[in-house]
């Protein structure tokens, strides 16, 4: 063999030997549009959206631009899909199961502009990446972070937005925070109408019938049409809204809060340690702003959206 041949095929042995160690487990999931290629790796979880002519992947260089209608994965690993403008029915009917008054009356909400959200809950790498600690109780980076205040979440979101503001990976006018209700219900129906998105939630949702009493690691079951794992069940999440009793008089814009002032905030989808009524997309739940280390069900995720201050 020539040097360069030889070159080749010590550069290929070695490329091949950095494959197999760092992919330690790959699965693909399907949705109505895309693939989604899901990379476990020992510290943190990446994605790979594969479209026919090209490739958006996580890597060093992150998007220096986002595109709209188009998902991306930032510097932290967190791939962010991307949810389209569109009208939804928000609330649920009085005679559909589990039903509460806090859910009524129903009512058309409208996104002119889309978002991102992210397409998991937060992990404990991540977060502990951005804040330096890790209050879980269950301990696993490709677990979620739990037992976080509404007020660790915020801080969380603002940390992570400073940092990629800085480095031009922001659209101007946009930030990383927490959903508003609106903007999470929206994201979790992905177009249906239904209290769960799937016939078969035991494929959707990690609750009290399936999840053997503890949060499970994110990923693992079969996303939404928008291609959003784990929105119902795993952990509940933390919305940006203050608690508002009902849907008298809300906003009709989704990118806006029920209700901006209050100790008590909102949190949607149900946990692991939830009966599957509290697993609805319509259910909703609140908390003090404060509250954290006491129960291991409450995380979060993060949308880019225009501030909703």
């Amino acid at each position: 063999m020539n040097k360069a041949t030889i070159l080749i095929t010590i550069f290929s042995f070695f490329l091949l030997v950095g494959i197999s160690k760092a992919e330690k487990e790959v699965f693909w999931r399907e949705t109505a549009t895309d693939k989604i290629k899901i990379i476990v790796e020992d510290d943190r979880v990446t994605s790979r959206w594969v479209f026919p002519k090209k490739t958006v992947h996580g890597s060093k260089a992150s998007l220096s631009r986002l595109m709209p209608g188009k998902p991306f994965t930032n510097a932290q690993g967190m791939t962010m899909a991307w949810i389209p403008p569109g009208s939804f029915t928000m609330g649920s009917p009085e005679d559909e199961p589990g039903h509460l008054k806090s859910e009524e009356p129903t009512r058309l909400v409208t996104f002119t502009t889309g978002y991102w959200m992210g397409i998991n809950e937060l992990s404990q790498a991540q977060y502990e990446r951005i804040m330096g600690e890790n209050p879980s109780q269950s301990r696993h980076s490709l677990l979620p972070v739990e037992r976080v205040s509404w007020k660790d979440a915020v801080d969380f979101c603002k940390k992570l937005s400073a940092r990629e503001r800085a480095a031009g990976r922001l659209p101007v006018g946009y930030v990383y925070r927490l959903p508003t209700e609106a903007e999470w219900e929206y994201a979790c129906r992905a177009g249906t109408n239904e209290p769960f998105h799937a016939e078969d939630v035991l494929s959707i949702a990690w609750y009290a019938g399936n999840s053997s009493g503890k949060p499970n690691r994110i990923g693992k079951l079969i996303p939404n049409a928008w291609g959003l794992f784990d929105m119902l069940g795993n952990v509940s999440e933390w919305c940006f809204d203050a608690w508002k009793e009902d849907y008298k008089d809300a906003p009709t814009d989704g990118h806006k809060c029920l209700n901006h002032v209050g100790s008590e905030k909102a949190f949607r989808g149900g946990s692991f340690a939830d009966g599957i009524q509290r697993c609805r997309a319509a259910a909703r739940d609140k908390a003090g702003m404060m509250f954290k280390h006491a129960v291991p069900t409450r995380g979060f995720r993060c949308v880019v959206a225009p501030s909703s201050e």
